[in-house]
């Protein structure tokens, strides 16, 4: 599928180990993945903050699965699914 967003889009193709990616706007995962329907992905330009201002909001993270870096966490998601599907945190790469 990420092959199809890629040309339909014109976006650089990118393969991954666990997905492949559509330019910046795609990730499509090779496996199931988490959530009941998938997952969604929210690129931030700082995941420490935007955990701090969502957990201000009363969202719960899963932070022991928090996917880290040379310990810069990379990706974050909620405890709890939204509409059965999980969601995500992602640093934004040109931010790190």
């Amino acid at each position: 599928m990420a092959k199809q967003l890629s040309a339909i889009f014109q976006f650089a193709l990118k393969e991954g180990s666990s997905s492949n990616f559509a330019g910046g706007a795609f990730e499509v995962m090779k496996g199931q993945g988490r959530g009941v329907g998938g997952h969604i992905a929210v690129r931030t330009n700082s995941i420490p903050r935007a955990v701090a201002y969502l957990e201000r909001q009363g969202v719960i993270f899963d932070k022991d699965a928090a996917k880290e870096v040379n310990g810069v966490i990379q990706a974050v998601f909620f405890e709890n699914e939204i509409a059965g599907f999980a969601v995500h945190l992602v640093q934004d790469q040109h931010l790190a």
